[in-house]
């Protein structure tokens, strides 16, 4: 794995400082750095700000004017965190740096998430969504080396267009569970150069989410462990057997 991001979209609150100031009183020691920024294009594009927009169906400029506040330098778990909080949604973005398990975040998310709806009256949740991007990169002579972890099946990118080459390839899929959560699947792959040598890259992201009247009813940990494990299920279908077995082994 090479990032993770939990995501939540609410609506209900009036100053970014009512999250902040709930936030504090209860997490001040988990980051040693706070700061705040406006979002720039890496953050709409790593928080996908079209995607808020369509949750909470506000204007895409309006969600982009909003200050960030920033949480970084985490003093829990092994990988690299940020926490974004803003009036619209709240993110944590990990970085697996030495990722070993999704379960230390999950909880964190989970008790922030409940400690905005205990605190906060208005706080109205619209989304909570887990997303997961792992991938690899392999010279192109070593290109049967690809179907050593990921299924041919799923990562075929040929293309039967005489006297052609795939550069870039994009898959995608959207299905629906009958719980009403929705995982987006999208494989990708790009070809590029590493040290010189050709190389390509290849990429899984699955992004998990659910959305409906009835969050407010439900509980936060248990929507995203629903979620995480779905998101696992179609990441085994997409890899060998023999990946499989030394990645779970390692765990």
């Amino acid at each position: 794995m090479k990032y993770v991001l939990f995501r939540i979209d609410y609506i209900g609150i009036a100053n970014t400082m009512d999250l902040y100031n709930v936030f504090t009183s209860n997490f001040s020691d988990k980051f040693a750095s706070f700061s705040t920024s406006q979002q720039n294009k890496y953050d709409i594009q790593i928080n996908d700000l079209e995607s808020v927009s369509e949750s909470l169906t506000i204007p895409i400029k309006e969600i982009q004017k909003e200050e960030i506040f920033k949480f970084t330098h985490n003093t829990f778990g092994t990988d690299e965190l940020t926490l974004n909080i803003t009036r619209f949604f709240s993110t944590l973005q990990i970085k697996c740096t030495n990722y070993h398990t999704i379960d230390e975040y999950l909880a964190f998310f989970s008790e922030m998430i409940g400690e905005f709806k205990n605190k906060l009256k208005f706080f109205n949740i619209k989304r909570i969504g887990l997303r997961k991007v792992g991938g690899n990169a392999f010279l192109a002579t070593e290109q049967n080396v690809i179907y050593e972890y990921f299924n041919k099946e799923l990562f075929s990118f040929a293309t039967n267009i005489q006297g052609s080459t795939l550069i870039n390839g994009r898959h995608f899929d959207a299905i629906a569970y009958n719980d009403t959560s929705i995982v987006n699947i999208i494989r990708l792959f790009e070809k590029g150069r590493i040290n010189n040598d050709d190389a390509i890259q290849i990429t899984l992201d699955l992004d998990g989410y659910l959305t409906g009247e009835r969050l407010e009813e439900r509980n936060a940990k248990k929507i995203l462990t629903d979620i995480n494990d779905k998101l696992f299920d179609i990441f085994k279908q997409h890899m060998t057997d023999e990946f499989l077995n030394e990645y779970l082994n390692e765990k």
